[in-house]
């Protein structure tokens, strides 16, 4: 179950959802997605009610989903990333030709697509999303079957991609460094709730809690005490210890410590 106490995600942004398997990651995306039903709570896309039910279908055509798996039918390329303009009836071939030259995969247009190698399918799939200019874009661990050298690659590309367009995106993964070369916010999900949200920077260099730091790889985590504090500078009791530490709590204050190795 998901426990989401507030999450925005303004236009033109890249947002990440990152966390462990079972955080609740992709039921987070089908419900923006208006693949699940939410049993409570408000959702609000593109300035509409998402849960009105006459608000629907237009903001279904108003988004992209990217799976990690890429489904494609068995047709060409070219086919492939025209489907949803052959879907709602548009047949302006030009944005075909732009979405294959923007994933540079023009030279694949007329092979079938069950031909391809993976990171190609995976390419096919991401023009394919991009061709209805979407207002926004839900990619489920597009990338994870994918080997560092292909996916590096496909990152570059894409974050060129979602800036050009203007689209607001949100990608789950529990790869990191993918969320860090795509994201401009990222949210840390635990156990179906948001744990931290912020900057990249905020989230890996001051984790809020236990939990977020433990993912974010700080190794070094010591419970202590504020035993003393001046202005902002606290003095926190570690065992026999004592660290100074710049922080917003007061003395007697329970807390944990994260020590990055640099």
């Amino acid at each position: 179950n998901l426990s989401i106490g507030s999450l925005d995600i303004r236009e033109g942004e890249v947002f990440a959802v990152i966390g462990p398997n079972g955080a609740g990651k992709t039921t987070l995306l089908d419900v923006i997605a208006l693949l699940r039903e939410a049993g409570a709570g408000s959702l609000e896309i593109l300035g509409r009610d998402a849960f009105d039910g006459a608000n629907r279908m237009f903001l279904r055509r108003e988004m992209s989903v990217v799976f990690s798996q890429p489904y494609l039918i068995n047709g060409t390329v070219h086919d492939n990333v025209a489907l949803p303009l052959d879907l709602r009836g548009v047949s302006d071939r030009g944005r075909v030709a732009e979405m294959l030259e923007l994933f540079k995969i023009t030279a694949l247009k007329d092979r079938n697509a069950h031909s391809l190698s993976h990171g190609e399918r995976h390419r096919v799939a991401l023009a394919r999303a991009f061709v209805t200019r979407p207002k926004l874009v839900l990619l489920d661990e597009p990338f994870s079957s994918l080997d560092a050298r292909v996916k590096g690659a496909i990152t570059q590309d894409l974050r060129k991609v979602i800036k050009a367009a203007g689209a607001a995106a949100v990608l789950v993964t529990q790869d990191q460094s993918e969320a860090l070369a795509l994201c401009d916010s990222m949210a840390v999900m635990i156990g179906g709730r948001i744990a931290q949200q912020g900057s990249p920077q905020d989230v890996f260099a001051r984790p809020i809690s236990k939990e977020a730091a433990d993912f974010v790889g700080v190794e070094t985590i010591l419970a202590g005490e504020i035993s003393g504090k001046d202005a902002n500078l606290c003095s926190i009791k570690i065992g026999g210890n004592a660290l100074e530490v710049i922080s917003e709590y007061d003395a007697g204050d329970s807390v944990f410590v994260c020590v990055r190795p640099e």
